[in-house]
């Protein structure tokens, strides 16, 4: 599955209207984080009809596409936000790539990356993957 990209807003304001705004979008169910600099924030979604209107005067926001889209993307959060496959404890997944490719296990940890338990050759063996290296497993009951 393939997913491209197509647009990202950038969202700029003091620091402290940021973590105001922050919590107000999440709030309303925007998906949106901060950066590394204090005063942006990054969503995939336009957040002006969001912004409450005590703060739209304080706050500009930028629509990005292509290039500087990709270069967000590949910054690391923006790219969790849209290509996240929420991965659970207790998901059954396959591994797609590496030493355990085609091996079959159960998330037990999800951070920064996913641990996985996995039963290699009748041995229980726990390893850490990123999302990219695993797929869901349909489980019906």
């Amino acid at each position: 599955m393939v997913i491209q990209i197509q647009m990202a807003y950038v969202i700029f304001t003091t620091p402290r209207k940021a973590k105001i705004l922050l919590k107000h979008l999440k709030a309303k169910g925007l998906i949106v984080e901060e950066t590394d600099m204090p005063e942006y924030l990054i969503t995939i979604r336009d957040p002006g009809p969001y912004i409450p209107t005590e703060l739209k005067k304080s706050v500009k926001i930028k629509e990005f596409q292509g290039r500087f889209a990709d270069f967000l993307k590949d910054a690391g959060k923006l790219g969790k936000m849209l290509f996240s496959k929420g991965f659970t404890v207790g998901d059954a997944v396959k591994i797609t790539s590496g030493v355990y490719e085609g091996f079959s296990g159960i998330v037990k940890r999800v951070n920064e990356n996913v641990e996985i338990e996995i039963s290699v050759f009748g041995k229980i063996v726990v390893d850490v993957f990123q999302e990219e290296q695993l797929e869901k497993i349909a489980t019906s009951f």
